[in-house]
């Protein structure tokens, strides 16, 4: 006679309904083979953790019409811009507001059912909506990373995008507008992203992943480059070997270099970028930290005081200093 199988608990499950079903007594909630997400929201300690886990959690006792958005729904189609600590980003009907709940952030709103798929007894946000609900939510350099992100991972097109951000005239509909102008998925990196709006914010526009010309071969690719006043800005997120050969290619041809390493602040970019963009009339060998050494050519003018010891010039501060390597809100 065949043994039956015993009961399998399921990864992310209901407390009320497991015990119900006789898969797990109360106590056993209480012991270490559980993890508790949510009230009565219940994972097995093996699961692994993961943001789709906690939106897993979140569509157990969320109303069928509820739609997750944002950076969750993003890391749901396939772009990590949430971790499994973060909180799930919802949109729920006025019919049925949740009351503030750790670990969610919850947002009123009415959603077509075009903009959103079914997924696990809720919805899913379409790549246009979930990306005009990241536009509209400051700050505005992390916004436009995970914009940046989710239009290089091919989740959708800046023209659709465009289309969408335009026909709407709901809460934070201007700054999302704002957002959209300042979107380029050339960028590499979510440093790369934030670094160039808070560059615009401030008067200063450079072209994502320049390519540096010598004559007509070429130099090498910067993460952003002015290539009027011949200023690069090369972002390294791991530093290797090679790297310095190429910040001296760059300035042997006559380009000056703005090197923004792990540890580099923001305002720290954006002072050394405001200033070698206004001293164009001479080239300085720019290198320090690791990278540290004696020029590999002689500059075209030799300042008596090394630019990274001078005050930099005042210029507009109008955007923010903090610098966040995540690409959410």
């Amino acid at each position: 006679m065949p043994m039956t199988p015993m009961p399998t608990t399921p990864a992310v499950f209901r407390g009320t309904e497991a015990v119900a079903d006789g898969l797990v007594n109360a106590s056993d909630l209480r012991g270490p083979r559980f993890v508790r997400l949510f009230r009565n929201v219940y994972a097995t300690r093996w699961a692994p953790r993961t943001h789709e886990l906690r939106c897993r959690a979140v569509a157990l006792f969320a109303h069928p019409a509820s739609v997750i958005t944002g950076a969750s729904a993003a890391t749901l189609r396939g772009v990590p811009l949430a971790g499994p600590d973060d909180p799930v980003d919802l949109l729920v009907p006025s019919t049925n507001r949740l009351c503030p709940v750790d670990g969610l952030t919850v947002r009123v709103a009415r959603v077509a059912q075009a903009d959103s798929t079914p997924w696990h007894d809720i919805r899913l946000a379409s790549p246009q909506r979930l990306l005009h609900d990241l536009l509209r939510t400051p700050p505005l350099p992390q916004a436009v990373s995970a914009a940046d992100a989710c239009l290089r991972a091919g989740l959708t097109t800046l023209d659709e995008l465009r289309r969408f951000v335009s026909s709407r005239h709901d809460h934070g509909c201007t700054r999302a507008r704002r957002a959209l102008d300042l979107i380029d998925p050339r960028a590499a990196s979510p440093r790369e992203s934030e670094l160039r709006v808070l560059l615009n914010l401030e008067g200063l526009h450079p072209t994502p992943r320049m390519v540096v010309r010598d004559g007509e071969r070429p130099v090498a690719t910067v993460a952003l480059g002015f290539e009027q006043e011949r200023v690069a800005v090369v972002v390294i997120d791991e530093p290797g070997p090679e790297d310095r050969h190429h910040l001296n290619l760059l300035t042997m041809a006559g380009w000056q270099v703005v090197l923004v390493l792990p540890d580099t602040t923001a305002a720290d970019a954006l002072a050394r970028t405001h200033y070698a963009v206004r001293r164009t009339d001479h080239v300085e060998h720019v290198t320090w930290g690791r990278f540290a050494g004696p020029p590999t050519h002689t500059p075209r003018t030799q300042d008596p005081i090394s630019p990274l010891a001078q005050p930099v010039p005042s210029g507009p501060r109008t955007a923010s200093r903090r610098w966040s390597s995540r690409t959410r809100r």
